[in-house]
């Protein structure tokens, strides 16, 4: 009867080790996949620039436009619109150059027959192109 109990016990004790251990070692469980942290983001005072056209009501390219820059940084250079101009063609407009991301401007647009328009922009950093647009409205 000794034996048979100790036999019972081996036995028992064998089992749960048994059971304890993973019976397929080489199977990995499925792993959730973790999102991409977030780029940082950019600080400012990065150096940037602004890419805008002076446009009418139609949104066409306004001819001999010219931008005066009156507030804020860049205050007191004057461009000429270049034309022709198109926002879906990368072309023409008007570029302010070396302008510090997050730091405003207001620029003073006009053109011969038009109403002088004023608009502030915020310049920021980045890889892709994005327009600016001053709408004059014709006298």
């Amino acid at each position: 009867m000794l034996a048979t109990r100790f036999g019972l016990i081996v036995l028992v004790t064998w089992a749960l080790v048994g059971c304890s251990r993973e019976t397929t070692p080489n199977v990995l469980a499925p792993s959730v996949p973790t999102p991409s942290p977030a780029p940082p983001p950019t600080p400012p005072g990065v150096q940037t620039f602004l890419w805008g056209m002076v446009i009418d009501g139609s949104g066409i390219c306004v001819p001999n436009a010219t931008i005066e820059i009156v507030d804020g940084q860049a205050v007191g250079q004057r461009i000429r619109q270049e034309t022709p101009c198109g926002a879906w063609d990368y072309g023409g407009g008007f570029t302010i150059k070396e302008l510090t991301s997050g730091v405003a401007l207001t620029v003073r647009a006009s053109a011969p027959g038009f109403v002088t328009q004023e608009e502030t922009f915020v310049p920021t950093p980045g890889p892709m192109y994005r327009a600016v647009f001053v709408t004059l409205s014709r006298e």
